[in-house]
């Protein structure tokens, strides 16, 4: 799979981007991390995806504990939508 449009749709479905709740619900960064490696290896993303999943792991802000997976997977779109 290299087509990055196929990929960010992926990242979107998983993570409830365009639907009313996230299928996760609240998610700690770690879980966040780990659970985007984890759709990246299911979905046999590229090396180069994967890598730079791996590289720019998503931060909260300073107070922030818990995020929704529209957040997160809005966070993991764009960082792949910078490959193009």
């Amino acid at each position: 799979m290299s087509d990055i449009t196929e990929i960010i749709n992926i990242i979107e479905k998983s993570w409830g981007v365009n639907s009313i709740g996230s299928p996760f619900g609240s998610c700690t960064e770690k879980f966040a991390n780990e659970k985007m490696i984890e759709i990246a290896n299911k979905n046999n993303f590229p090396d180069d995806v994967l890598k730079l999943i791996k590289a720019n792991p998503i931060k909260f802000h300073k107070y922030q504990k818990f995020d929704n997976g529209r957040g997160i997977g809005r966070y993991y779109a764009n960082l792949v939508r910078q490959i193009n």
